[in-house]
């Protein structure tokens, strides 16, 4: 599905239908003319939003947190939390 913007409160849903073989956009309520239909992404974050669609949304809007480790750092703290040495 493409030229459905996103909504953390959509108002429409994206769902397979397998009698159609396609996807199918359903409302999930009444629209008045000329409003736009939106669809959710998902709950991400905003790293994730825009490494993926090339967008965020405000703070305030953002529904998730994502935190990147490198397998060094890993390895770092699990060390650390079982008392050892790094598992390098």
């Amino acid at each position: 599905v493409d030229l459905f913007n996103h909504r953390a409160r959509p108002g429409a849903a994206a769902d397979w239908d397998d009698g159609e073989d396609a996807v199918v956009i359903r409302a999930l309520r009444a629209h008045a003319p000329g409003e736009e239909i939106c669809i959710s992404y998902g709950e991400l974050s905003n790293p994730l939003l825009m490494r993926t669609y090339g967008f965020t949304v405000p703070m305030e809007e953002e529904p998730t947190w994502t935190c990147t480790f490198e397998e060094r750092e890993v390895a770092q703290l699990l060390g650390a939390i079982q008392g050892g040495d790094d598992f390098e």
